[in-house]
């Protein structure tokens, strides 16, 4: 009888979510390590699989078929290099690797039609400079890096083997290299690895689980967005990649009673909206100004001993062990918050309303991260709703991981594995806003994607405990891909959005 309940409810999270298993593409590499992804405008992916000594690229065309499949075996000189990211281009996939000892980029060209290969060196970096990120956009490879110790940072835009220019800017933010080397692991005597700034993308809807950092960057068209939030503080960086022009400002925040300390600040940037959430032992405020004239559009508070009169729903708190709970009292939420990480996220319903996540996201380890831990491996951590993994497209933040990642999508945690921590959750209610004035609205709000996406891991794939995981975003459905041991296939199941 149980087996007979637990198929009629997988059946039903199968048909209910709009989801079907779309190919099996049997395996070359045997024990490949990562996966990251490539996608063209015509819809044609590319997923790349490695290992130490060679790479497995499998095209899958728009209809789901294998269009190709190759092993590429590494060079000497780029065994010791990592995936930085990939972009697939009419019918040339260029994968990008860079060797964290020497410096150097380099691009593996691959006519994905024909599989006839090449490597070139694109550049090596100046000794005195550092990575900070890679960021891929639809057309260019971007190579963010920073002069050790000065307030700068160059922009080197990349396509196929090729710098077609660098672009430095100066940023008026005496603090920022400071800021940027927090949390990398260059402190610890390393002086090769790269600064932290976790991306922020929009291809599946964001949460707490993903953007809880305190150091973001955002690709929004041709503008590069960074901003480094402390308690009352969010420090915004604005870097025009067209007009090479460099902007700066800071925002201060308070909350009503100012003999209590502020405890944290987040921030969220959306449809050129600041979303800023601000906590101390007694209140939370959240403020929504506009990007361009920093002008206060309108502010939310709650209070410890108050209702939250702006929720759509409930208080929720969920973790990595399938425990999900109300939480009934402000008090409580309170305590979730301080001891935390503050966090807050929006997303677009529609044209008419924006759904706002405000909570908090917490991880107790068994043991902590190590110096040890090499922050390069392409893996990413997440189960289908926490977490933040190691991206396929730029390397997740030292000390900001788990073990286990679709690569390019923060805001995912693995159920399957939990060596490195103890529990993870969040905690967090959702509010539904009007995005002409930004009131709160009455109303049901929906399941998200990634809801979606984590119930059909931790509910399907569970027990099989597949990995190689992979999410690509288009526009009207989300891939998710995995490596099935038992039969040695690669799975790629569609999610309608």
């Amino acid at each position: 009888m149980k087996w007979i309940f637990n198929t009629i409810f997988v059946f039903t999270i199968l048909t209910c979510y709009g989801q079907r298993l779309v190919l099996d593409a049997p395996m070359l590499l045997n024990r490949a390590t990562s996966v990251h992804t490539a996608k063209s405008n015509d819809g044609t992916k590319a997923y790349i699989f490695s290992q130490r000594k060679s790479y497995e690229v499998l095209i899958v065309s728009p209809s789901y078929t294998i269009a190709g499949n190759y092993r590429i075996a590494t060079s000497l000189s780029n065994k010791k290099s990592v995936i930085a990211g990939a972009l697939l281009s009419s019918d040339i996939l260029s994968i990008y690797t860079y060797n964290y000892s020497s410096g150097s980029l380099s691009c593996l060209k691959l006519h994905i039609k024909t599989g006839q290969h090449s490597m070139h060196n694109v550049f090596t970096m100046e000794k005195n400079f550092k990575v900070l990120k890679f960021i891929e956009s639809e057309n260019y490879f971007y190579v963010l890096s920073c002069p050790e110790y000065k307030n700068t940072i160059r922009v080197s835009v990349c396509r196929e083997n090729k710098v077609l220019e660098n672009i430095e800017f100066d940023i008026a933010y005496p603090a920022l290299y400071a800021k940027l080397s927090s949390g990398s692991l260059s402190l610890v005597g390393r002086s090769n690895e790269p600064l932290s700034i976790e991306q922020v993308k929009y291809d599946i809807e964001n949460n707490v689980k993903s953007t809880y950092f305190n150091k973001k960057i955002y690709l929004i068209g041709q503008s590069l967005i960074l901003t480094f939030d402390e308690p009352a503080i969010t420090h915004i960086i604005m870097l025009n990649l067209e007009q090479k022009t460099s902007t700066y400002r800071k925002v201060n925040f308070s909350l009503d009673n100012k003999e209590l300390t502020v405890k944290q600040g987040n921030s969220f940037f959306f449809s050129n909206l600041i979303f800023r959430a601000t906590l101390n032992e007694e209140q939370l405020n959240i403020s929504i100004i506009d990007a361009d004239s920093m002008r206060l559009l309108k502010k939310y508070n709650i209070y410890k001993e108050g209702n939250i009169d702006i929720m759509n729903g409930f208080v929720i708190q969920n973790s990595n062990d399938d425990n999900e709970r109300v939480i009934k009292k402000t008090s409580q939420y309170f305590k979730k918050l301080m001891s935390g990480k503050l966090a807050i996220a929006v997303n677009a319903v529609g044209d008419t309303s924006y759904v706002m996540e405000v909570g908090a996201y917490e991880e107790i380890y068994y043991r902590a991260p190590s110096s040890n831990f090499y922050p390069y491996s392409p893996a990413v951590s997440f189960g289908i709703g926490f977490g933040a993994p190691y991206m396929g497209m730029g390397f997740a933040s030292p000390f900001y991981y788990d073990p286990f990642f679709y690569p390019g999508f923060p805001g995912y945690y693995s159920p399957y594995n939990t060596s490195n921590y103890k529990s993870v959750s969040a905690t967090y209610f959702q509010s539904l806003l009007s995005s002409y004035d930004l009131s709160h609205r009455e109303g049901r709000i929906g399941v998200s994607m990634r809801e979606r996406l984590s119930d059909y891991q931790e509910k399907v794939l569970k027990k099989t405990q597949p990995d190689l995981f992979s999410l690509v975003a288009d526009q009207n459905v989300v891939l998710m891909g995995y490596y099935s041991k038992s039969s040695r296939m690669y799975k790629l199941v569609e999610f309608l959005k």
